[in-house]
């Protein structure tokens, strides 16, 4: 009986520790906020990812001439174009993560994510010699990482039977609006 009662008050005791924990745990202020975007360098990291796109945008740029002009191979006018689709892409990407909205957007996700004092600890962390160097590799590994996704997304939609799945299900989410809106366009 004495164990009993021993395990009984350590449960309540380990309750009452993390519920208190959760209750103590303080709001995410903006300046922390602001703090850890700067230590953890997001604004270099998102631009850091544009720069290890590069290849992907010119392989999409390539594409897109490829699919537009029904060409197997690209001239030289067509390459010159896949350039300057290329840049126009990396541009509109440079101009979403630069725009003070996306900026807003991510301090908005921390303030909602994290507890002051967990920010906290990022600082101090991030702040270290090892944590700088992880900050430095997670840009490399993070541009490495999307270029591979959207490599894959690519070949897979470059997949005849993969790409008409797709637009199969796709048209089988889309045709009903179709309809609908042909029946309603219908009525008087």
């Amino acid at each position: 009986m004495a164990v009993q009662q021993l395990i009984k008050r350590l449960s309540i005791s380990l309750c009452l520790t993390c519920i208190s924990t959760g209750l103590l745990a303080s709001p995410a202020k903006l300046s922390t906020v602001k703090e850890l975007m700067q230590v953890s360098q997001i604004e270099y990291l998102l631009r850091q990812s544009l720069t290890e796109l590069e290849p992907y945008y010119n392989k999409q740029a390539e594409q897109i001439i490829l699919n537009t002009t029904g060409s197997q191979t690209l001239n030289s006018k067509e390459k010159q174009a896949a350039t300057q689709l290329s840049q126009l892409l990396k541009e509109s990407s440079t101009q979403i993560i630069t725009n003070p909205k996306t900026q807003q957007v991510i301090q908005d996700i921390y303030l909602k994510t994290y507890s002051e004092e967990e920010l906290q600890a990022s600082i101090k962390f991030l702040k270290t010699p090892e944590g700088q160097s992880i900050t430095r590799k997670n840009a490399k590994m993070m541009g490495e990482l999307s270029t591979y996704m959207m490599q894959l997304g690519q070949e897979m939609f470059n997949d005849d039977k993969t790409r008409e799945n797709f637009q199969e299900k796709m048209m089988a989410i889309i045709a009903p609006l179709i309809v609908e809106k042909n029946k309603n366009q219908e009525k008087p």
